[in-house]
């Protein structure tokens, strides 16, 4: 049986979480919202999250039917871009996030971002900046019309989870088809 719940995917990151959210073989909704805010500790944080999580959860009928995917922090924080600190917050984040969500029923998955890139936009090997690029052109190559990377990071990663929990319902994303069906890619 082909999987048609809710699948709602967090790319969880030290600025804004880009969130996409949808059944398999729709447009995705797509949204971003601060979790933490400057000067916050990491249970600032964590309680934001926790309680967005929990609010977002209480609204659907049947939480065996929610699929919640998480892009999965970096191993470390590149020494120009972060500290220890953050490093903290991202995987406190997404343990805090994650571990609700299951205890409440929901199944969690948490997937890297180069396995999510190499099949959204086949290359899971570019640098950051690049990548954030051609996934934000592909979801608009889609239709899916986001508003910052946040959200296209979001929507890739729920295309992902998608296509791991319901695969003949998953849009193709491959540039060729894109091309044939006069989008760009």
């Amino acid at each position: 049986m082909n999987y048609s719940g809710l699948v709602l995917a967090l790319d969880i990151s030290k600025t804004n979480t880009g969130i996409a959210e949808g059944r398999p073989g729709e447009t995705p909704r797509l949204s971003s919202l601060p979790f933490r805010k400057d000067h916050d500790g990491i249970l600032s944080a964590d309680r934001r999250a926790l309680k967005w999580i929990a609010l977002r959860l209480s609204v659907e009928p049947d939480l065996t039917l929610v699929r919640v995917a998480i892009e999965a922090p970096l191993q470390t924080v590149p020494p120009d871009t972060g500290n220890i600190k953050t490093t903290l917050q991202l995987y406190s984040l997404v343990m805090t996030v994650g571990a609700f969500a299951e205890e409440r029923g929901c199944m969690v998955a948490i997937h890297p971002p180069g396995t999510i890139r190499k099949h959204f936009i086949q290359n899971g090997g570019l640098k950051s900046d690049e990548a954030k690029r051609q996934v934000f052109a592909r979801c608009q190559a889609l239709g899916w019309e986001p508003e910052n990377f946040d959200q296209s990071d979001a929507a890739a990663l729920w295309w992902f989870a998608c296509r791991k929990w319901a695969p003949r319902e998953v849009q193709i994303v491959d540039p060729l088809f894109l091309k044939a069906q006069g989008r760009a890619a």
